[in-house]
């Protein structure tokens, strides 16, 4: 299925109504992804592994960078995303019931947040090439 076929319009208006009418965001994600991967098999179906694999990825490191900001909000610690890690794995654990909330639990830090300038907006401060970052 290419763009200029007609099959293509008649997916997309598809597409395009269900995604509409379906009244939550969660359901229209799905819905997405859904559409996605049809339009993909129908080209290649060799490469739905491929896509399921980048929508896994991005899916985690979504996770990761969440959880980098809510440390930084909460702690005032600009950690990497891999030292975040502990927080969402915390959450699943506490969830499975693995952890008691009342127990003592320490995270650990094991980066640090200045190798991905980007995951943080960083408009408030200036950012020395030495790694460090200073109010303006």
């Amino acid at each position: 299925m290419i763009f200029t076929d007609g099959l293509f319009f008649i997916f997309f208006t598809v597409a395009f109504t269900v995604y509409w009418l379906v009244g939550s965001n969660i359901w229209r994600k799905i819905w997405l992804l859904a559409c996605s991967m049809v339009f993909y098999a129908a080209w290649d179906w060799r490469f739905l592994g491929l896509i399921f694999l980048v929508i896994i990825n991005t899916y985690v490191v979504t996770l990761l960078i969440a959880a980098t900001k809510e440390i930084g909000a909460a702690e005032g610690i600009f950690c990497a995303p891999e030292g975040a890690a502990c927080l969402p794995a915390l959450r699943k654990l506490l969830a499975a019931g693995e952890v008691e909330k009342d127990e003592r639990i320490v995270l650990f830090n094991t980066g640090a947040g200045v190798k991905y300038p980007d995951t943080v907006p960083v408009d408030d401060l200036e950012v020395l090439p030495i790694g460090a970052a200073l109010p303006r």
